[in-house]
């Protein structure tokens, strides 16, 4: 528990345990910004990231909330099941999931660059988008299919 304003994830710092990473299970943290550069970094409580800037490994949120996603890197993975809204996600490289869960939720706004993808197809048809995504290439799984974007 308790409020940190940058939380860095990288494997490669962690001299006693590389190649690893953070799970958050039965704490709630409170992070402003967490930067992602490899490991595992899983959310298992109602903790709380304003804004996740992940530059490569995976990122889970079963719980909690997140708030402003940017996947940076094609070595970038973030598993969305949580049921609070999305505020905004930006899609730049790497894979946004969302298939995992069935669990209805919201992105308010999104965007998909080259190199990108976004997979809200999770069976159920219930992953609303509030705004149309912006779409600079990349890929988008939905209900509907599956759609390529040219730049």
């Amino acid at each position: 528990s308790g409020t940190t304003t940058t939380m860095v994830v990288d494997p490669l710092r962690d001299a006693e345990n590389p190649g690893t990473g953070c799970v958050c299970y039965g704490i709630t943290p409170t992070v402003t910004t967490l930067n992602q550069f490899g490991g595992n970094f899983i959310l298992q409580s109602a903790g709380t990231i304003t804004t996740l800037e992940n530059a490569g490994g995976l990122t889970q949120i079963d719980t909690g909330t997140l708030t402003t996603c940017n996947l940076r890197s094609p070595a970038s993975r973030v598993d969305w099941r949580s049921t609070t809204t999305l505020t905004t996600l930006r899609v730049y490289k790497g894979i946004f999931d969302a298939s995992e869960s069935a669990a209805a939720r919201t992105i308010t706004s999104s965007e998909v660059h080259q190199g990108g993808i976004m997979d809200l197809y999770n069976g159920a048809d219930n992953i609303t988008r509030t705004n149309n995504t912006v779409k600079y290439g990349g890929v988008v799984n939905d209900v509907a299919g599956s759609y390529a974007f040219s730049p």
